[in-house]
């Protein structure tokens, strides 16, 4: 008896010991006081570029002193052929968050890393860096996802996604946390509650859900296997986010606005791995050789200025009303129009394209003042200017929890007026019109929206299913197929088959 009270009575006191000095929610300090794992979160990498690329783990600690992690990087999986490798310490202060610029590398080349803390060795994570600017290459594969909803599903899709061969980077879209408390926009038929057991507004609440689902086996897989380009949409601050507020922040409740969005962008810049400082604006560009540039947008908390109340708000074709900013608008703009890359990518949260709603459906369902539909103005100069340079764009889109495929046009019903395509990559695990309609509900809907005269720019649509597009660019053709899972309520990596199309360069 005795030798099994000893080990139980010396992990308590520990617990007790950390308790003190917590990083997160006690129920999660509980789960991982158990699992007695130095990186319960895994690794992840990320921006990569031609010659850097960053690392990034969490260390867990009963310790509440700086801790000393050693890193490595190799060439091989056996972590042999070393070519990077150092020491660095972290502390409670920086949320035990080791993220690190591993410069000097060779392009276009396969690295593998890992960490150590008194021979506890990490996961070996693999990523890659990006060709030089001015190599020509052949072939390109991303994948773009978004909205990851804990409770509303498993996360198949990443799973599925991490066992793809020859991604080069994972597109993240955002809403990549939802910032709910339980319950509160979930599936009833799940039992994946929400850490903590509230809405998350201080800095010890949101590093709780970032680490709760930085523990699903599934996004750690993903991370561990793929360099990841991100950025954030609303739900990692709060739904309907701006720059002044958002439609699920209530400053009389829960504190000012401008004091729950520095939290929430500290925890974003801990958990990410983004090669940024947490005081710069996280739009920025990617260069793969001379065969794509990617543009990444902060339609969030750069310029958005707060949603109209609806499509007949005055407000809503004020100059004044942008999502984007200036600043942004501008340097977007030039990037494309300067770009000598054979494809133009923007990386973008909410759907650009207007979307009609069929009739029969318009007392349940809206168009978003969320979307681009809300920024008329500043949408509309946007597209202007590229139809006048002549540059056909390829836009991939999230938020909005559907599959689609739009020619994007400045005038929906005019093919004349177009300048590219705009993919929406379906959602993770984020609830569907189906999961509020019947099914029979949602297929009608879907069938009226592919058909409405409103929506003649709409190729195809899809409301009804989970998972993430893949991208795969040549000189030649842009082929967009979108990967669907076939259910997110169990564990599956079972999937159906989704839309392809295939965009050939002019």
């Amino acid at each position: 008896m005795k030798n099994c009270v000893l080990p139980v009575l010396c992990c308590l006191l520990s617990f007790v010991a950390h308790a003190q000095n917590r990083l997160y929610d006690p129920t999660l300090e509980a789960q991982l006081q158990f699992r007695q794992s130095a990186f319960p979160f895994g690794v992840a990498s990320g921006d990569p570029k031609a010659h850097s690329v960053v690392i990034w783990t969490a260390v867990y600690s009963s310790s509440l002193k700086q801790v000393e992690v050693k890193y490595k990087v190799a060439l091989d999986t056996l972590m042999g052929i070393v070519v990077k490798q150092g020491i660095v310490q972290t502390d409670t202060s920086q949320g035990n968050i080791v993220k690190l610029v591993i410069a000097d590398l060779k392009p276009q080349t396969k690295y593998y890393y890992c960490f150590e803390i008194n021979e506890k060795r990490s996961p070996v994570g693999r990523t890659q860096t990006l060709p030089e600017a001015n190599a020509a290459i052949a072939n390109l594969r991303v994948a773009v996802v978004s909205c990851a909803n804990y409770e509303w599903g498993y996360f198949n899709a990443y799973r599925h996604l991490a066992q793809q061969q020859d991604i080069a980077a994972v597109i993240h879209l955002g809403d990549y946390i939802y910032e709910y408390g339980p319950g509160k926009y979930g599936s009833k038929k799940l039992m994946r509650k929400h850490l903590p057991a509230h809405e998350i507004l201080t800095i010890g609440d949101y590093r709780t859900r970032y680490a709760q689902y930085r523990l699903d086996p599934d996004l750690a897989e993903m991370h561990r296997l793929h360099p990841v380009i991100a950025v954030w949409d609303d739900h990692e601050y709060a739904n309907d986010a701006h720059v002044a507020g958002a439609g699920n922040h209530d400053p009389n409740t829960e504190g000012d606005w401008a004091d729950r969005k520095a939290i929430a962008r500290q925890a974003w810049f801990e958990w990410l791995p983004v090669d940024l400082r947490v005081d710069q604006p996280i739009y920025r560009s990617f260069q793969f050789g001379t065969l794509a540039q990617l543009m990444m947008l902060d339609g969030r908390m750069t310029g958005r200025q707060p949603q109209v109340s609806g499509p007949a708000d005055p407000k809503r074709f004020e100059a004044s009303q942008t999502m984007l900013g200036q600043t942004q608008l501008d340097w977007l703009l030039k990037s494309v129009t300067q770009s000598a890359s054979t494809w133009q990518l923007v990386g973008n949260q909410t759907i650009v394209s207007t979307l009609k709603v069929p009739k029969m459906f318009q007392g349940k369902a809206k168009t978003s003042m969320d979307m681009w539909d809300g920024y008329p103005t500043e949408r509309d100069k946007m597209l202007q200017q590229l139809l006048d340079q002549q540059k056909q764009v390829l836009v991939f889109t999230g938020d909005a929890h559907v599959s689609i495929d739009f020619d994007l046009r400045v005038d929906r019903r005019k093919k004349a007026t177009r300048v590219g395509r705009e993919w929406v990559t379906p959602s993770i695990s984020s609830a569907n019109l189906d999961e509020y309609l019947s099914k029979p509900s949602a297929s009608f809907f879907q069938f009226g929206m592919r058909h409405a005269p409103g929506n003649p720019h709409l190729r195809y649509a899809d409301i009804k299913n989970h998972g993430y597009l893949l991208v795969e660019l040549t000189p030649q053709t842009a082929t967009a197929q979108w990967v669907h899972m076939q259910s997110v309520l169990t564990t599956s990596l079972s999937t159906k088959r989704g839309h392809k199309t295939v965009v050939r360069k002019k």
